[in-house]
């Protein structure tokens, strides 16, 4: 789960939708940085990334990242 400190970068509440991917079973790690870049999470084995800091990262830097990214407003669309 990307997450960022930059004002008015944050999905609404990332941790309570932590606690709900959690309860599915899945396993979440919070990534907390100022500015998001797919350099600083190369290396991570990580199945996907789920974007609740600038949405534009989910749309217009995806191609950017090794593994799929997804925009916490399209999570809704996923069965979990």
């Amino acid at each position: 789960m990307l997450v960022s400190w930059k004002k008015g970068q944050s999905f609404r509440s990332p941790f309570e939708l932590k606690k709900r991917l959690e309860k599915a079973g899945k396993e979440v790690y919070v990534l907390a940085m100022d500015e998001v870049t797919p350099e600083k999470i190369e290396g991570l084995k990580l199945d996907m990334l789920l974007n609740c800091a600038c949405p534009r990262i989910g749309i217009d830097d995806q191609a950017r990242y090794q593994v799929p990214v997804l925009n916490c407003d399209q999570l809704g669309k996923l069965k979990f």
